[in-house]
């Protein structure tokens, strides 16, 4: 069996990968880095656009020296479809079936052009006196055209994929280390085009959503308002971001509004889960994805949300072989979380 595995997320802005090494001593980081994502390329389903794919997947591969083609692969949950469904207490046979009909009732397309899976993240014991007590299970599907699109990028740039994963799987994988130890935790990755919502209890996912806003909205927002270029919004949007004493507020104004749709999907989700879930309460945030990074955003979610919030730091569990790198790898952690936790899943 190889010791070394790829994580490759491929984004709408950058395609990130990193490679670890499994010894003795735990995981070794042997190589990360960041390519951008040729534009438009991400959503087409042309042959072009996914070999252009391929391509700067292997120049970043080149380039950050990597010593193995095996690859995890991460799906980002825009394209698969994932849900937490609670159910009375069944066998697995029953829940096969029941499955199978959930699956019917939330998934747009026949269940014939998917391939799904799912997994019990709570089952309560025979001895439960509760008779309300359910069970909760984790559901995946994803449509065969994604697959084999992934598959025609690993192909042309020849790497053998061992597993496709969702991004939320390999976001719990490398900033829940804790496992049941750990407080109830929402992990919020904000990416260019979405914005993905995990809340992990006692080491499970216990609910997802995904808004369709991300940090490219924010530099649209800007671009518009003051005329830049896209690259010079996005300039403006990493510099100043969320910070009402930088540049006389200018950019915070332009942006809040429609950061607050995302704070505001994201209230909905806390609600919806204390709702279902009122023993359960959300004790921290942890952010994550390109966006995370932005100035001010962990002091405003903090006051927007009245919770803890820190940046996620997908290296805890990964010795980085030097204090320098160690220090390098902290000021881009947010962008490698999904790569990292993808790398750490074989």
């Amino acid at each position: 069996m190889a010791d070394n595995f790829l994580g490759l997320d491929i984004g709408s802005n950058n395609i990130k990968i990193v490679e670890l090494k499994r010894t003795s001593n735990g995981l070794l980081l042997q190589a990360y880095g960041s390519i951008e994502t040729p534009k438009g390329a991400s959503k087409s389903e042309s042959q072009a656009d996914l070999e252009e794919i391929a391509t700067a997947t292997r120049k970043l591969m080149k380039e950050i020296h990597v010593t193995t083609n095996k690859v995890v692969v991460g799906l980002p949950e825009s394209v698969v479809f994932t849900r937490v469904v609670e159910l009375p207490v069944m066998s697995d046979q029953e829940l096969k079936t029941a499955m199978r009909w959930e699956a019917e009732q939330f998934i747009p397309i026949p269940l014939k052009d998917v391939k799904y899976d799912y997994e019990v993240v709570k089952r309560p014991t025979k001895e439960s006196k509760d008779s309300k007590d359910k069970m909760s299970v984790f559901f995946v599907a994803v449509p065969n055209t994604t697959i084999e699109r992934y598959l025609k990028i690993m192909k042309v740039a020849a790497l053998e994929p061992v597993a496709f994963e969702t991004e939320l799987l390999a976001l719990v994988r490398s900033l829940s280390p804790e496992g049941n130890a750990s407080p109830s935790t929402l992990i919020i990755n904000i990416g260019a085009e979405t914005t993905d919502l995990c809340i992990v209890s006692k080491g499970n996912i216990a609910f997802t959503r995904s808004i369709s806003s991300g940090g490219n909205a924010l530099s649209k927002a800007i671009a518009q308002e003051l005329g830049f270029e896209m690259t010079q919004a996005e300039e403006y949007k990493k510099s100043y971001g969320l910070l009402e004493n930088e540049l006389e507020g200018k950019i915070q104004e332009i942006i809040k509004p429609i950061f607050d749709v995302i704070v505001g999907e994201v209230e909905r989700g806390l609600l919806f889960y204390q709702t279902h879930h009122p023993t359960d309460s959300v004790k921290r945030i942890i952010l994550c994805g390109g966006t995370a990074k932005l100035p001010g955003i962990v002091m405003y979610l903090a006051g927007a949300l009245d919770l803890e919030v820190q940046l996620g730091d997908p290296w805890n569990n990964v010795k980085k072989g030097s204090p320098d790198l160690a220090k390098k790898l902290e000021e881009h952690a947010p962008l490698y979380a999904v790569a990292v936790g993808l790398a750490m899943r074989v």
